[in-house]
């Protein structure tokens, strides 16, 4: 039989909470505030068992090897920053706002829900994969600072920024195509801007003199990273955001200033 008084004794001394609590015939709480993991870098999996969190539900900087006991509904964030986790196995089924997993060692996103209501954060995890991740995410999508050859399983909508520098990139294939801010792409192994988005309002990438830049003529602004020929930066400055009407323009204004392989599509 479920001892409620005795888990709501641990969840008060474990938990620091707000609202309501309640548990259920399976000993799981429910909290309609929002609660947070006490004792930083002390826990290797949660003291307590969740069914659902109205608010917000934090357990970052800790040791967990495991979500375990993790809310199933999360009305507001959920993070899990810097912990141990290799998996995303028990995690919510539901968040409502910003979903942030980063700085764990994970080696999949298998788990997360299909949709996200705020921010998706992966950063620093080594990802080699963003296969189980969101499709569509209503925030900004972070998996800067892994290990991805591709863009593969990427949201098809994100409506916020995109950030996949410091990957192994060669092109940008499978990225989203919508994108409603920013697309910052620096620090990969660019070969081609294949798969960009046709309407930005700014793109962040390193120059290369052999990279075919003519798609990212419907960007509004380009910054950028780590140092561009003053040619170039003139040029796109004249033609970023007009698309493929002012292809051929900025294609010979390229060729003709010796840029010939930025001048591709």
């Amino acid at each position: 039989m479920v001892n409620a008084q005795a888990i709501l004794k641990r969840l008060s001394r474990y938990f620091v909470y707000g609202g309501e609590a309640t548990v259920d015939k399976l000993g799981r709480v429910s909290v309609t505030g929002h609660v947070t993991l006490k004792g930083a870098r002390a826990w290797t999996k949660l003291p307590c068992s969740f069914l659902k969190v109205d608010g917000f539900f934090v357990c970052s900087d800790n040791l967990l090897e495991t979500l375990e006991g993790a809310p199933e509904h999360v009305g507001q964030s959920f993070r899990c920053w810097n912990n141990k986790l290799q998996n995303l196995n028990h995690a919510p089924k539901y968040v409502g706002e910003d979903y942030v997993c980063g700085a764990n060692p994970l080696a999949t996103l298998v788990g997360v829900p299909e949709a996200i209501g705020g921010d998706f954060d992966c950063m620093y995890c080594n990802l080699t994969s963003l296969q189980g991740g969101p499709k569509i995410v209503q925030g900004g999508f972070w998996c800067s600072n892994n290990k991805l050859p591709s863009l593969d399983y990427c949201p098809t909508e994100v409506y916020g920024v995109f950030h996949c520098e410091n990957n192994l990139l060669t092109s940008l294939e499978h990225a989203p195509q919508t994108v409603t801010t920013e697309f910052a792409a620096a620090r990969n192994k660019l070969q081609s801007l294949k798969g960009l988005p046709p309407r930005l309002d700014k793109l962040t990438v390193n120059y290369n003199s052999h990279l075919p830049l003519l798609r990212a003529l419907g960007t509004k602004h380009i910054d950028w990273w780590g140092g561009v020929p003053i040619t170039v930066r003139e040029i796109f400055d004249k033609y970023a955001g007009q698309g493929k009407r002012a292809m051929f323009d900025c294609q010979k204004e390229l060729e003709d200033a010796g840029f010939g392989e930025n001048a591709r599509w």
